[in-house]
């Protein structure tokens, strides 16, 4: 797992003054995935890192996919922000067409990338879902729609799916602890459609939201009484101004510091380091976003029996989601996709928890054990999975 990408694309647009990379970590597999991002000052070593934490994902989900990733180092404010993307994604149009299936990541969303993806003559940014699937093309056009049907409530399927799966594996980590959902607590870190995915799978079982913040500050009801369901409503990732004076208004660093059954990391990477982590004092740790504790800080974190689910498990409904979609044995309901995430998010988490626990280890540790010795049949296709 340690060894370097089989494929580093490295681009540079002097019109535009922006460097990017492609990284597909492992090409013997059919098809590669991971999100593009854009990121004002985003180095190549942490495409590199991401693309590897997504092959831990698809490993731990049984997958013959190889993690990938993709990244930009520009502004992501800049009025040129779409122009500098769709040059690259020409650059890189072969590997969309064949091996390379991109979502959305830091900065970008599937709407954007998608209608870039025309824009340059591809069908889809996951037009290499059909051929590694051997699908037709009536086939994939009807998966594909899948993804913009409603679930729950208004949420579309493609929306929801990751932050679903998150919310999944932190009940299932409840559970583990013999701890009733609807007598939980949780704290949510973000404010984007993953933590707002997140927090409706929190919600679907009764789950106390005392606590959501953005980037700019934390809002806090150790009484329950934050409008979460108002504030789902709201477009953007700035939480609303709050004029209830029931409600705390705290620094957005204090998000992990609040005693609670789950604090959910669905924001940015290093958010608990080696200087905060002996603030936490939550009982689970649930990545949403990639690499969000440090590998320092878990140290401090095992020494206080705080159980940290790795950004490569609980961050694996993307994965997870494809393989119920594109690998279904017949064309399901997207409410049955969304079931299925469930079921298996709540499955793998268990498993890691209950071996962790025989065996006097972190679920990390169990979990880099378990894909360091997963066989994965390299002829299989990328996706399969039964109804």
């Amino acid at each position: 797992m340690n060894k370097e990408p089989n494929l580093i694309i490295e681009y540079f647009d002097e019109e535009y003054n922006a460097h990017a990379w492609l990284v597909i970590d492992d090409l013997s597999k059919p098809l590669a995935a991971g999100g593009l991002r854009v990121k004002d000052g985003l180095t190549k070593q942490h495409v590199i890192n991401m693309a590897k934490n997504m092959t831990k994902k698809m490993r731990i989900c049984n997958l013959n996919v190889s993690g990938a990733k993709s990244g930009i180092d520009f502004d992501p404010k800049s009025p040129n922000k779409k122009q500098v993307i769709l040059r690259f994604m020409k650059a890189i149009k072969p590997f969309l067409e064949t091996r390379y299936s991109m979502g959305s990541d830091l900065n970008t969303n599937m709407k954007e990338l998608e209608e870039i993806a025309h824009e340059i003559g591809l069908k889809s940014v996951k037009g290499a879902i059909e051929k590694t699937q051997e699908l037709s093309s009536e086939q994939f056009n009807k998966l594909s729609s899948l993804l913009n049907e409603p679930v729950i409530d208004n949420w579309t399927l493609g929306e929801i799916r990751a932050g679903y799966a998150v919310a999944a594996s932190a009940i299932s980590a409840l559970k583990f602890l013999g701890k009733k959902p609807e007598e939980s607590t949780a704290v949510v870190q973000g404010f984007g459609v993953l933590a707002k995915a997140c927090i409706v799978g929190l919600l679907e079982e009764n789950i106390k939201i005392l606590g959501i913040s953005d980037q700019d500050k934390l809002i806090y009801s150790p009484d329950n009484k934050i409008p979460v369901k108002k504030y789902l409503e709201n477009k953007g990732t700035m939480l609303p101004e709050i004029k209830d004076s029931e409600l705390y208004l705290e620094d957005t660093n204090n998000t992990i510091k609040k005693e609670v059954d789950i604090l959910v990391l669905a924001a940015i990477e290093n958010t608990i380091t080696v200087e905060n982590a002996n603030s936490v004092v939550a009982k689970i740790i649930v990545q949403g976003a990639n690499l969000a504790v440090t590998d320092e800080a878990k140290l401090i974190l095992k020494n206080k029996n705080i159980i940290v689910l790795p950004s490569y498990l609980s961050g694996a409904g993307g994965p997870i989601s494809m393989n119920a979609l594109f690998g279904a044995n017949r064309i399901p309901l997207a409410t049955e996709v969304l079931q299925h995430i469930k079921i298996n998010m709540d499955k793998i988490t268990k498993n890691i928890l209950e071996t962790a626990s025989k065996n006097g280890k972190t679920a990390e540790e169990v979990s880099d054990l378990y894909i360091s010795e997963i066989k994965i049949d390299s002829k299989k296709k990328p996706y399969k999975e039964e109804y």
